[in-house]
C-alpha cells in the first residue's frame, strides 16, 4: 500500500507534536541530556505551568477529534488526527493526575493556632508564612492581618525592604506580638528587589543570626539563616533565588538560576531540622529534575502543593507554586492557605507544621 508523501508529513508532524506533549508529563524520566531540558528557556517556564498545560493539551485533543471526525465523515480518512488527539487527552489526564496528587485544597486561613505562642508552646506546631511582597507593594497592615488571623510564627518575606520589615515588626508590636526581625543588610538602594527577611515570634525563644550554608553564600542567594540560640526549635532557612525569565537571550542567567536553584534545595540535606521557605521561581517538577533532594514540601504534604502562588492575576489553578516551605526533620505540613493580600504579583503561602 502506498503512502502519499502528504500523509507521511502529517504522520511526522504528529509523531513529533505527541512526543513533545508526552515529554512535558515527567521531564525528571527522561535520558540524559533531555532531562536537562527542563532546566533551559524557554522549557523551564512552561515546566512551571502545570495547569495550563493540562488545559492546552485537554483543548488541543479536543481540536484534533473534531478534526478527525469531520475528516472521517467527509474523506473517510482521520486516523492520524484520531491518535494524536488520543495521545494529548491522556497527557492531559496525566498532566491533571500529577496535580491532583500534589493537591488543590486551599483553605484560605487556617483554623485556631493550637501551637506556640507568647504563653504557650501548646501542641508544638509552628505556622509559617512566606510573601513575596515585589517590592514592599503588599500593605503592611494587610500582612500583619494574616500573621494576627492565622497564628504565625515565622514570616519569610523577599523583595521587601528593611524600612518595610520594620514598619511590619512595629505593626505586630503594637498588635501585642513581638518578633524578632533578621535580613541579609542588602544595599539601600536596591533594597526592595535584593533583600529578603525573616521575622521570628519571640514565642518561639531568642533567634540569632547564622552564617549561611556554604552552598548557598557561594551562590550569592539573597537569603538569610536564623536559629534558636538554646538550640532547641527548628533553625530558619530564607531564600530568594532569581528568575529564568528571559534568560533565552542571556545563558548567563539561566546558569546562575540553575545554581541558585541547587544551592537552595541543597540547603534540606545540608541542614534537615531548618524550616526552608522563599521564593524559588521554580517548582517540584524542576527540584524533581535535579535528581530529588532531601527537601519535602510542606504545602503538597498539607494537600496544597499545585495551588500556584505567581502570577496572582490568573486563577491559582493555573499558577505556578514557586513561593514554597519546606518541612524540617520532625515537622510535616499539616494546613495550608494561598492568600492574596494585594499589591504584589504573588500570592502568599502560609503552612501550619505539626510535629510528628
Amino acid at each position: 500500500m502506498r503512502i502519499s508523501p502528504m500523509k507521511l508529513t502529517w504522520a511526522i508532524l504528529a509523531s513529533v507534536a505527541a512526543t513533545a506533549a508526552a515529554a512535558t508529563v515527567r521531564p525528571d524520566v527522561l535520558p540524559g541530556g533531555l532531562r536537562r531540558l527542563a532546566l533551559t528557556a524557554p522549557y523551564a517556564e512552561l515546566v512551571a505551568l502545570r495547569g495550563w498545560e493540562a488545559m492546552l493539551l485537554g483543548a488541543a485533543a479536543l481540536f484534533f477529534l473534531i478534526i478527525g471526525i469531520v475528516r472521517r465523515v467527509l474523506l473517510q480518512r482521520g486516523r492520524i488526527a484520531f491518535a494524536l488527539a488520543a495521545v494529548l487527552a491522556v497527557c492531559s489526564a496525566l498532566h491533571a493526575g500529577i496535580l491532583i496528587t500534589r493537591g488543590f485544597t486551599n483553605h484560605g486561613a487556617l483554623p485556631p493556632d493550637r501551637g506556640v505562642t507568647a504563653r504557650t508552646k501548646g501542641d508544638g506546631s509552628v505556622t509559617v508564612m512566606q510573601y513575596n511582597t515585589e517590592g514592599g507593594r503588599v500593605p503592611v497592615k494587610a500582612l500583619a492581618d494574616l500573621v494576627e488571623r492565622n497564628g504565625v510564627d515565622v514570616v519569610t518575606l523577599v523583595e521587601t525592604s528593611t524600612g518595610s520589615s520594620r514598619k511590619l515588626a512595629a505593626e505586630l508590636e503594637s498588635r501585642g506580638l513581638a518578633f524578632a526581625r533578621f535580613d541579609n543588610g542588602h544595599s539601600r538602594y536596591a533594597a526592595d528587589w535584593g533583600s529578603t527577611v525573616v521575622l521570628v515570634s519571640k514565642g518561639l525563644g531568642e533567634y540569632a543570626e547564622r552564617t549561611l550554608p556554604r552552598a548557598i553564600a557561594d551562590a550569592d542567594l539573597p537569603a538569610v539563616a536564623v536559629g534558636p540560640v538554646s538550640g532547641k526549635g527548628p533553625s530558619i532557612v530564607a531564600v530568594h533565588t532569581v528568575a529564568p525569565t528571559g534568560a533565552s537571550l542571556d545563558g548567563r542567567r539561566m546558569s546562575e538560576w540553575k545554581g541558585h536553584i541547587a544551592a537552595a534545595y541543597g540547603v534540606c540535606r545540608q541542614l534537615p531540622g531548618a524550616i526552608l521557605a522563599g521564593d524559588f521561581n521554580s517548582t517540584a517538577d524542576h527540584e524533581l529534575v535535579l535528581g530529588g533532594t532531601a527537601c519535602r514540601d510542606a504545602a503538597a504534604e498539607a494537600g496544597s502543593g499545585a495551588v500556584g502562588t505567581w502570577p496572582s492575576n490568573v486563577s491559582p489553578l493555573l499558577g505556578a507554586p514557586i513561593d514554597r516551605i519546606m518541612s524540617p526533620a520532625g515537622y510535616r505540613g499539616d494546613r495550608a492557605a494561598i492568600v492574596d493580600a494585594g499589591g504584589s504579583d504573588h500570592r502568599g503561602l502560609i503552612v501550619r507544621l505539626h510535629k510528628r
